[in-house]
């Protein structure tokens, strides 16, 4: 709402012309009421009592505010260093999204190689851990395809001899490759 107005100096010189912007000082006495307040007519000042209320006209020019900035309009230089800075921050974010994903991707595609072709083998009963000593656990590649990918060898037993390891890889028929002939990934040595 930016009018030219004339205002009259001490001088009564007619002829300044300066922009000026209206507003009204908001009195902080004067609550509105709320939507529900509204809806329900229980507020002391309802909008007729408001609209009746005494209103404050004051004058401020474009060129300063109550917080001493200029409502100026900004030049085109200024707008293209605007949109420049936005279109970065967007870039930006956008990049970050990006990389964000492809991590993510990334991760998600690790477990499924791992569910698909690898199997963590821990709690390995005394008689195989005579054939792998010091290792309470490993990494192995599985013959087999999509099958669990941890493994608890002593919830098939502990056999501590050859004729109870036979019973044992009979538990462990579709697993047992993993027992008699591992192809070992990672070692995890005892502490």
């Amino acid at each position: 709402m930016n009018q030219e107005i004339k205002l009259l100096s001490d001088t009564n010189d007619a002829q300044d012309t300066h922009p000026i912007k209206p507003y009204v000082e908001w009195d902080e006495s004067i609550v509105l009421p709320s939507r529900k307040e509204r809806k329900h007519g229980t507020h002391a000042n309802t909008l007729s009592d408001v609209n009746e209320l005494p209103f404050v006209e004051t004058v401020k020019t474009d060129e300063t505010v109550e917080n001493g900035h200029s409502h100026k309009p900004l030049t085109k230089e200024q707008l293209r260093k605007k949109r420049v800075r936005y279109v970065r921050a967007k870039r930006l974010i956008r990049g970050i999204q990006r990389v964000c994903l492809r991590i993510f991707v990334f991760v998600v595609f690790l477990l499924l190689i791992f569910w698909w072709k690898c199997v963590y083998i821990y709690d390995l009963p005394v008689y195989i851990q005579q054939e792998f000593p010091g290792i309470h656990a490993y990494l192995a590649w599985k013959p087999w395809t999509f099958g669990p990918p941890i493994l608890n060898l002593k919830s098939y037993g502990n056999p501590t001899d050859e004729k109870e390891m036979a019973r044992y890889l009979i538990r462990m028929d579709p697993y047992k490759d993993v027992v008699l002939h591992p192809i070992i990934l990672w070692r995890f040595k005892e502490h």
